[in-house]
Order: C-alpha cells, then sequence, then structure tokens
C-alpha cells in the first residue's frame, strides 16, 4: 500500500496547482498538503461536481501502467480498470462501473474523476465544505494510541504520531513556527498551497494553513516566533502569537529556574534554543545557564530567543496631524528597522502588512536589527538563503521596512489611532500622486525643484520614495527614508535613517551624521551616513513619479515648522532648544 500513498500525493500534486483557478480548492493526504508546482502545471478542473485530474498523474504515480489505445480511445490502468473517453461507464476488474463524470481529453490529456480514482485504489475521500479541501486518506494510516501500535519501533511510531496528529483536529499552544516547507524551490504563485512548518516538544509538524481573501492568518506568522495554533481536519484554521514571561536566569536548580524580577522558581523541565537566518530555522535542545535571557511560555516549555529592545528617540503623538508630528513619527523606527524588500508590505506582497497597520513601532523590526550586524546583506544570489522575495515569496515581509513600507506606516500612525484601517503602502512610484489625487491629502506635481521641497514633503521616484525633513542655509537637505545603504563592511543592507542630500561636505551631512552618532549609536557603528545629490533623487520619468505636498486641512503647523530649517527641526525633535 505504501506504493498507492505515493502515487496520490503525485497525482493530487497536479490536481492543486490546476484548481488554483478552480475555487481554491486544497488536497490533503494522510495529512500532507500536495503541492502541484513539480508536475509542469498540467492543471485539474471541475466538471459536473466532479474535479477531474489527468489519470497518468495518478496511474504512474501508483506504480501502474498505463496504455493509450489511441483508435478507440480507451486508457487502461494496469490491465485492471479501462475507461474510454467520453464514456461514463469504467470497466473495473471485468465489472461494468457507471461513473458520475466521463474521463475526457483536455489539452491533449486524459482527464477522470479524482474521486473514481482515489476510492478504486483503496482510498478514502472527503470533501471539506468550510476550507474547500479534498482530504485523501489511505488505508496505510494508522490510528495513534491504538493497541497494534504499541509495540511499533520508536523510528516507526514517530512517524505515525506524526501523521496521526495532522490527521485530528487539535490545538497545539507554543509552537515555534519554522516557516514554509521547501521554501526556495516554489514560487508564490503555489503560495495558496505551501505546508507551513511548526515545531512542538521536539517534533516538526507540517501543516497547510486556512486561507481567505486577506491571507489573514497567513500574515500572523514570522519565522522564529511562538504561536497558539488550532488545526480542524487538518488545516490550521487559528493563530495567536503566545505570550510569555521573559527574563534572565538568576539561579538555576535543577529544571527550577529564577528570572530577573519573578519572586518565585519556574519549573522548566524543556528548554529550547531558536535561532534564525534566511530559509532557515533552528530549535534545538539548550541547557540554561545564569544570565541567559529566557521566555517561559507555559509551565514546562521555554525558549531562548534572539529579542531585541528599542526606545525611540523622538517622541510623537499617535494621531496628532500636523507637520511636526509627521516627522516625529518618521523618526520612530530609525536607527532600529533594517531594509527588507517587501518589508511593511503583507505576506502576499499586495498592500500593507499588520505591522504597517498597527500603531506604534514593531518589535520585531528591533528584534531583527539586533541579530543582525555590518554583514547583513538584503539581497543575495544564493536562493532561499536571502532575506530577498525568493520566487517571489515574500516571507519576511515582517521583518524590517522598504521606503514604500516605511513611508506608508508613518503616514498610518499619523493620522490614524487604532490598529487595523486602511493602509497607505503601495508601490513607490505611484505614492506621491496617489496621496494628492485619491485621497485629497494635499497636492502632486513634476515640476520638482530643490527650492520648492518642504518639510513632510513626499518624493516619488522610479523605484523609491522618501520624506523631506528639512533644508540647510547652503541649499542641501536632511531626508528620512528607507534604504539599503552599504555598511562599513560594504554589504547592501540599511534601513530606516537620517540622509543627506548634497555631497559629503554639506551642512546636511554633517547634520545627519552628527544625529545619527548622538542618538543611534549602534546604527552608526555599522552604518555610515547616506549621502545622495539633489538631481540622483528628483530625477524620474513617466507620469506617476513626482513631489508631494500636505495641505493644511490633513496637516496643519501650529509648530511653524513650514518654516524652520533642518538645524532647528532636528534640535525641536529631540528636544534640544
Amino acid at each position: 500500500m505504501k506504493k498507492y500513498i505515493i502515487a496520490l500525493s503525485a497525482a493530487l500534486m497536479m490536481f492543486t496547482a490546476a484548481v488554483h483557478a478552480e475555487d481554491d480548492i486544497r488536497v490533503i493526504i494522510d495529512g500532507t498538503f500536495v503541492d502541484f508546482g513539480e508536475y509542469d502545471n498540467v492543471m485539474p478542473y471541475i466538471d459536473g461536481g466532479r474535479t477531474l485530474i489527468p489519470i497518468r498523474a495518478v496511474a504512474e504515480g501508483l506504480g501502474a501502467k498505463v496504455d493509450w489505445d489511441a483508435d478507440n480511445e480507451i486508457a487502461t490502468i494496469d490491465d485492471r480498470i479501462e475507461l474510454e473517453i467520453n464514456n461514463d461507464v469504467a470497466i473495473v476488474d471485468g465489472k461494468q462501473i457507471i461513473m458520475d463524470v466521463p474521463a475526457q481529453i483536455k489539452s491533449s490529456r486524459t482527464f477522470v474523476p479524482i474521486r473514481f480514482v482515489s476510492e478504486n485504489m483503496g482510498a478514502r475521500v472527503e470533501w471539506i465544505n468550510d476550507s474547500r479541501t479534498v482530504k485523501i486518506t489511505t488505508a496505510e494510516t494508522k490510528p495513534e494510541n491504538k493497541e497494534e501500535n504499541k509495540n511499533e519501533n520508536k523510528e516507526e511510531t514517530q512517524q505515525t504520531e506524526t501523521v496521526a496528529q495532522a490527521e485530528q483536529d487539535a490545538v497545539y499552544n507554543n509552537v515555534v513556527y519554522m516557516g514554509v516547507k521547501n521554501y526556495g524551490t516554489q514560487s508564490a504563485d503555489l503560495k495558496d498551497y505551501y505546508q507551513h512548518r511548526f515545531f512542538k516538544d521536539g517534533k516538526v509538524y507540517e501543516y497547510p494553513v486556512l486561507r481567505d481573501d486577506n491571507y489573514t492568518l497567513q500574515n500572523k506568522l514570522a519565522e522564529g516566533y511562538v504561536y497558539n495554533i488550532k488545526i480542524e481536519n487538518g488545516v490550521v484554521t487559528s493563530i495567536d502569537e503566545s505570550s510569555a514571561t521573559t527574563g534572565k536566569i538568576e539561579k538555576i536548580d535543577g529544571t527550577s529556574l529564577t528570572l530577573t524580577g519573578e519572586k518565585r522558581a519556574i519549573n522548566v523541565p524543556n528548554l529550547y534554543s531558536v535561532t534564525t537566518a534566511a530559509g532557515s530555522v533552528k530549535v534545538e535542545e539548550a541547557k540554561p545557564a545564569v544570565g541567559n535571557t529566557v521566555s517561559v511560555y507555559s509551565s514546562d516549555t521555554a525558549y531562548m530567543l534572539a529579542r531585541g529592545s528599542y526606545t525611540p528617540a523622538v517622541q510623537n503623538q499617535v494621531g496628532l496631524k500636523t507637520i511636526k508630528n509627521f516627522l516625529a513619527t518618521g523618526m520612530q523606527p530609525v536607527g532600529h528597522a533594517l531594509y527588507i524588500y517587501g518589508g511593511g508590505w503583507n505576506w502576499q506582497d499586495k498592500g500593507s502588512s499588520n505591522a504597517a497597520t498597527s500603531i506604534g513601532v514593531s518589535s520585531k523590526w528591533a528584534d531583527f536589527f539586533d541579530k543582525n550586524n555590518a554583514d547583513y546583506t538584503y539581497r543575495t544570489e544564493q536562493g532561499p538563503t536571502t532575506y530577498y522575495p525568493h520566487n517571489g515569496v515574500n516571507q519576511y515581509y515582517f521583518a524590517g521596512l522598504d521606503c514604500s513600507g516605511f513611508v506608508g506606516w508613518t503616514i498610518y500612525n499619523t493620522l490614524n489611532t487604532q490598529n487595523g484601517a486602511q493602509g497607505y503602502v503601495m508601490a513607490s512610484t505611484q505614492m506621491a500622486k496617489t496621496f494628492a489625487q485619491q485621497y485629497n491629502f494635499g497636492t502632486w506635481t513634476q515640476d520638482v525643484r530643490p527650492a520648492d521641497f518642504k518639510p513632510g514633503d513626499i518624493m516619488s521616484m522610479n523605484g523609491h520614495a522618501w520624506i523631506f525633513l528639512g533644508v540647510c542655509s547652503d541649499g542641501s537637505a536632511v531626508i528620512l527614508e528607507s534604504t539599503p545603504s552599504k555598511s562599513v563592511n560594504n554589504a547592501p543592507g540599511g534601513g530606516v535613517q537620517l540622509s543627506a542630500l548634497g555631497d559629503t561636505t554639506s551642512q546636511a551631512a554633517a547634520l545627519a551624521e552628527q544625529y545619527m552618532k548622538k542618538y543611534y549609536p549602534e546604527w552608526s557603528q555599522r552604518y555610515p551616513v547616506n549621502v545622495i545629490n539633489y538631481n540622483s533623487y528628483t530625477s524620474f520619468t513617466g507620469d506617476t513619479a513626482g513631489r508631494f505636498t500636505w495641505n493644511s486641512e490633513t496637516l496643519s503647523d501650529p509648530d511653524g515648522y513650514l518654516n524652520m530649517t533642518a538645524e532647528q527641526i532636528l534640535k525641536n525633535l529631540f528636544n534640544e532648544n
């Protein structure tokens, strides 16, 4: 029966990619979500309420031989099953069986109903309407905790338990999200059918995640973080981030740990370290040591996690609609949010992420900054071992901000007081024109001259967007941006920072360097000040780029920022007056 399991997996892999256009049907075989991307995009379809799939994928996957009689248009599988095109009568083991839908030829391939093939191979087929999932259970699948399984060897028992867990309704608390199975080998076009990996009690489990039009559950997941998940019919249907007691270990007594600030010891028999890198999450048993920082999630499980901490140097006021507060808000992630291509966008890369429509700086940005160094590179050519969206998969959307993610987040936190409203992350080239003409926030022009810039203006270039902070007396300017500037190790990483428009001897360059070194020393140890000439940051092509200026109805200026120099604005923002 093992070969039947393999065959059905292969056959149904082709089925899933095809139904990507057929109301997002999913297929699970013995707890494993099927990926059809490996099979040349041969697409199944639905006819007469039945899903049809290429017969050769099913038969050959089962280890069976397919013979094709072209003259009579009859396909025979292992001399057992005969299927004639457009004839709803099949012959199975010499007996005639009427099919609900006959075999058909489409795109030069023979298609048959998946239920008919699967059930005649001894498998059970179930349709789960809520998640539009086809669940295939083979006769080989073993129930969990049955007497007959007690004497199996350890390896077989572990495999059986994993499969059985995937087939059951369950609630798993405090699992580490380990990312997408086979990350880097699958394209974003197949994201609906990904298997997601979770660590629990020394084992890794793989499940599909229920999707809706907004990919609500997928947008909650971030690699290396801990969650409570609910599984129904083999599909993750609920995800919430776990809460923990976090502190440094002050005392160890066996499995009991006393953390800083905690009056009583916590019994932690299971301690794991979690380390992350591009395309990789490792969870390993760890030995506690005094001084280690741990997060205790339950009475028996704790993780040693890379977590940063950050208090913004500039204070803002959420929802205060002024030019000053807009710039103060833009300063919040400066020096602690690295550049991630797709950062601030959602997982499906179609608009704002949860972080970009949430009030405050995401702690995950600080976590990611703190665990990296001057060697961080936002993009490499090393396939899945890069934070750049490999094959279009925006897997690391949560870790930092790109240029439009930064601008969109800043606008959201200036205009809103609650999470979850409409976001402002979009293609950077379109931002200035969209804010003016669609949202009526201000004016847009393609007549871009350095002398016309005002504090708070947003410049959309081809492929980049940035915020104008202020002009200096020598005509140079300080700006806010997220850009992959090069580090002291010549690695293109960068992120949200104060930059200068001018040359290296300009007042703006000196101001940007002064404030980045004084208030963001860890950043300055990695990244020199980013200095760009005006022309390269104000040149563009096309009819969407240009400069945006706020109107007074959207952002007022009671603080007089529109009449201040860059030096005066920075002194005021940092309370140096």
